[in-house]
């Protein structure tokens, strides 16, 4: 009965630990490759981007443009695959913000 015992446990193990290197686990619930959870000492930054849009000829802030961001990492690397663009509006005094915060990279 105890050479039964272990040797159930011992093929339980055996198929419990191929199951899960067959089908493998994830730390995280997301699809997205890049929401990587940052480890500990990771270093990591949130930048903002603040602007104002005016006229060129009388200096008066320009209200509802289209500003546009984009993050090519291919520039620095041509290996990377990261490539980030998001459009944002100016407010009615002409000024637009934007948060590194928002994006994962």
């Amino acid at each position: 009965m105890k050479n039964l015992n272990h040797l159930f446990i011992k093929n339980t193990t055996w198929l419990f630990t191929g199951i899960l290197s067959l089908f493998g686990f994830s730390c995280s619930d997301s699809n997205d490759p890049y929401d990587n959870p940052v480890e500990y000492g990771s270093p990591h930054a949130y930048f903002r981007i603040k602007g104002k849009v005016v006229n060129e000829t009388d200096q008066e802030a320009l209200s509802n443009i289209q500003v546009e961001i984009r993050y090519d990492a291919r520039q620095q690397d041509p290996a990377s695959a990261i490539y980030y663009r998001d459009t944002i509006r100016t407010d009615i005094h002409g000024e637009f913000q934007w948060d590194t915060h928002k994006i994962t990279l």
